[in-house]
């Protein structure tokens, strides 16, 4: 039986300013190689690249979802990112403010393993074994009156 959602958020990199500068670079390294004269099938190969890279970030969410029993985590097709973490693994779990730890799949000795899109606002979650994680969110007010409910249990 599955267990009731209580928090759910979707991120996107295209919220993000990193999206744009992507786009950027490569719109200017595809003129400049245009410029350079590069033959037909170079132009086609540089136009599937440029083409993949925006689809990647286009369609690259952070998912993090909270139920009862449970909070899951990671990227939309990237398999290797995805997390379940029980209840029953957390030690200690907060949100914090933080400085910039970066954009994506990333660690820190401090902060763990860190899945963030944008902005300073995340959950810290640390589990029994030691290992930390850092989810970036932009619905931090909603997340902490889940975690409010949630906390006695702990």
């Amino acid at each position: 039986m599955e267990s009731k959602i209580l928090f759910e958020e979707e991120q996107s990199f295209w919220q993000n300013k990193i999206a744009l500068l992507v786009f950027g670079v490569l719109l200017v390294l595809s003129i400049l190689a245009i410029m350079k004269g590069i033959s037909l099938t170079q132009s086609l190969y540089l136009s599937a690249i440029v083409s993949f890279v925006i689809l990647i970030f286009w369609g690259m969410l952070l998912r993090t979802e909270i139920t009862q029993k449970s909070i899951k985590f990671g990227y939309k097709y990237v398999p290797f990112a995805n997390n379940e973490l029980f209840w029953s693994e957390v030690q200690k779990i907060e949100l914090q403010k933080y400085s910039f730890v970066g954009w994506g799949l990333r660690y820190s000795s401090s902060k763990g393993t860190i899945y963030n899109v944008a902005g300073n606002k995340g959950l810290q979650i640390t589990l029994k074994t030691g290992k930390k994680y850092l989810l970036g969110t932009q619905k931090s007010d909603d997340l902490k009156k889940i975690l409010e409910e949630l906390l006695p249990f702990f």
